[in-house]
C-alpha cells in the first residue's frame, strides 16, 4: 500500500514539474542587448523559435497579449514577446511574419510565413495553434493571404517607366557638356540624399534609410523607397527621377512623400518633399507628359478607404500638385 502511494506521489510530482516547466518562456527577461538582437533577427528572417514542449503553455497563456499587440499594430513588441516565449508553432511564426511585414522587412516576412505554413501542415500537434487551449490565429486563412500579398509586393518592379515617350532623353555630348546635367539612373535614385519635411538630407542606401539607431531605440528612424519613375521632369532633355518614399519607426504609421531628383550643375539635387499622407496603398506611380501621376488608397479607419488620384510636376525646384 505504501509503495503504491509513493509511486502515485512520484507520478504526481512529475506531472506538476512538467506543467510548471511548460509554462515558462524561453527568456524570463529581455535586457536591451537581447531585445536588439531579437529585432535584428526579425529583420533578417532568422528562425529563432526553437523552444518545444517546455514553452507550450507559456505561449497559450500569453495568447491574449499577443493578439492584442497584433491587433494594435505594435510590431516590435509583438516580435519581442513572441521571441521571448520562444515556442515553435505555426501561429508564432505568423506573428513574426506579420511583425516583419509591418516594419517593411518583406523578405523576412515571406520566410516567416513559409515556416508558419510548414508547421501548420506537419504532424506534430504542439506546432498547431488549432490544438491549443487558447490561440486566436486562423493560420489556414491568414497565412496564405499575407504570403501572397508580400510576394506580390516583392515582385513589383522598382522602375515603372524609363523615359517619358513623348519627350525622349537628349544624350548629345554637346548638350550635356553645356548644361553639366547628370542623367539620373535607378541606382542614383535608390542611393540619393532625399530631403525630409525639415529640409534634412537623409542618405538612402539601396532604397533604405536608417539613422543608425537599433530599432529597439525609441529614437530610431528609418525609411524606404516604394517606387521610382525615371524621365525628363525639368525639360532639359536629361533624365530626372520622381521617388515615392516613406519614413517611420516601429510604432507610428508610415508617412509617404514624393521627392524629385535632378542632376544640375554637376550635382544630384533633391527637392523638398510633397507629403502625401499615411496608411497609403499605392496602386500606380507613373510618368506621363512630364507629370508624375499617382493613384492610391488611403485608410481613414480599419474599415474605410478612399481613393487618391494626383498629378505632380516640378516647378521652380519644387514638387507642385496639379
Amino acid at each position: 500500500m505504501m509503495v503504491g502511494r509513493e509511486m502515485w506521489r512520484a507520478a504526481l510530482c512529475t506531472v506538476i514539474v512538467l506543467a510548471v516547466s511548460s509554462c515558462a518562456p524561453k527568456f524570463n527577461t529581455v535586457p536591451p542587448d537581447l531585445r536588439a538582437q531579437m529585432l535584428r533577427d526579425l529583420s533578417e528572417g532568422k528562425p529563432n523559435l526553437d523552444c518545444g514542449i517546455d514553452c507550450y503553455w507559456s505561449f497559450s497563456h500569453n495568447s491574449d497579449t499577443l493578439s492584442m499587440l497584433h491587433n494594435a499594430g505594435q510590431w516590435q513588441e509583438l516580435a519581442v514577446r513572441t521571441m521571448q516565449i520562444g515556442h515553435q508553432n505555426d501561429a508564432a511564426y505568423y506573428y513574426l511574419g506579420r511583425a516583419a511585414e509591418g516594419l517593411g522587412y518583406l523578405r523576412a516576412a515571406e520566410t516567416y510565413y513559409q515556416y508558419s505554413a510548414a508547421l501548420y501542415s506537419d504532424s506534430s500537434s504542439q506546432h498547431h495553434c488549432r490544438e491549443m487551449a487558447r490561440c486566436y490565429v486562423d493560420v489556414a486563412t491568414v497565412v496564405p493571404v499575407h504570403l501572397n500579398a508580400v510576394r506580390e509586393r516583392l515582385s513589383r518592379p522598382v522602375v515603372i517607366q524609363l523615359v517619358s515617350p513623348d519627350r525622349p532623353q537628349n544624350t548629345s555630348s554637346a548638350h550635356t557638356k553645356k548644361s553639366h546635367a547628370i542623367a539620373i539612373t535607378q541606382s542614383l535614385a535608390l542611393s540619393a540624399k532625399l530631403k525630409d519635411e525639415e529640409g534634412t538630407a537623409r542618405e538612402f542606401v539601396n532604397g533604405e534609410y536608417t539613422n543608425g539607431l537599433p530599432t529597439s531605440d525609441p529614437n530610431s528612424f528609418f525609411g524606404g523607397v516604394e517606387r521610382v519613375v525615371i524621365g525628363d521632369l525639368n525639360h532639359d532633355g536629361v533624365a530626372d527621377a520622381a521617388v515615392l518614399c516613406w519614413y517611420g519607426n516601429g510604432t507610428a504609421a508610415r508617412k509617404y512623400y514624393i521627392n524629385i531628383i535632378t542632376g544640375i550643375s554637376g550635382r544630384v539635387v533633391s527637392t523638398a518633399p510633397m507629403y502625401l499622407g499615411s496608411k497609403l496603398t499605392v496602386e500606380s506611380f507613373a510618368l506621363r507628359s512630364g507629370r508624375v501621376q499617382l493613384r492610391a488608397k488611403v485608410s481613414s479607419s480599419p474599415t474605410r478607404t478612399k481613393d487618391v488620384v494626383g498629378s505632380f510636376v516640378l516647378k521652380k525646384g519644387k514638387v507642385v500638385f496639379q
